[in-house]
């Protein structure tokens, strides 16, 4: 594998870098859409919850953490 991750979201594959970039925001609004929130929250994950393949994976390892 090069790097790259991919997450199943019911659309299809979608590649995942391990970390996304989050854009810079100035006003409360920006800090609260989820162009900003979810990368941000992406890049909190640990690193073993973003290797994952599988979707029900996921979510197992998630609500242990």
């Amino acid at each position: 594998m090069n790097g790259n991750r991919f997450l199943n979201c019911g659309f299809g594959l979608i590649q995942c870098l391990v970390d996304m970039h989050i854009p810079r925001v100035t006003t409360g609004h920006g800090l609260r859409c989820l162009k900003y929130k979810i990368p941000k929250l992406w890049n909190e994950l640990l690193k073993g919850l973003k290797e994952l393949t599988s979707l029900n994976g996921f979510k197992k390892k998630l609500n242990y953490t």
